[in-house]
Formats: structure tokens, sequence, C-alpha cells
């Protein structure tokens, strides 16, 4: 899922099956593809605590850490942080 942030950036959400798993690299790298077509200058992805895999996959995409927003969520009764992860297009245009 895509949500126009602002006029200059989107927000990225995905949910994978697990079936998916294998091609999240592939899917990331065409989800920012896509993104980067469009007149934006970032991506930002809000990960929820406890989530290391995803952390790992968005970091490994090119997004650099840029904060935490401490106790934002609740998940199943339990008050977690979501991490904030962002992509500059400067960022993106070095990784291709």
């Amino acid at each position: 899922m895509v949500i126009r942030y602002t006029d200059i950036e989107l927000e990225l959400h995905s949910l994978l099956k697990r079936a998916a798993i294998l091609h999240s690299r592939k899917l990331g790298v065409a989800l920012l593809n896509w993104a980067f077509e469009q007149p934006i200058q970032r991506v930002t992805a809000y990960i929820i605590e406890g989530l290391e895999k995803t952390v790992n996959l968005c970091l490994k995409l090119g997004f650099k850490p840029e904060g935490r927003r401490r106790e934002a969520i609740m998940q199943k009764g339990v008050i977690k942080d979501i991490i904030i992860l962002g992509m500059t297009r400067a960022d993106w245009e070095k990784t291709l």
C-alpha cells in the first residue's frame, strides 16, 4: 500500500504472505522503482518494533534509520515503538 504523505513524500506499507517472502527483495526493488518514477523526493517506512527482518530488508534496499516514535502503537495489548526508515531520491539513485 502506498500513501501520499505530502506532495514530495510517499509512505510505503507492505504485508507479504509467507510464500512471497522469498521474493521480498525483488518486490521491494520493483516498488521503489515505481515510487521514484513519481514526482517525489523521498519514501518513508514505518515499522513496528520487533519486526527486525523487515527492518533489515529495508536497510538492504537502501533505507536509512531516521528515528523512532516511542510507545506509538499497541499490538495485542503490548505498547510498542515504531521504527522510522527513510530513503531520498539521491539515496535511491546511488543504489542503481
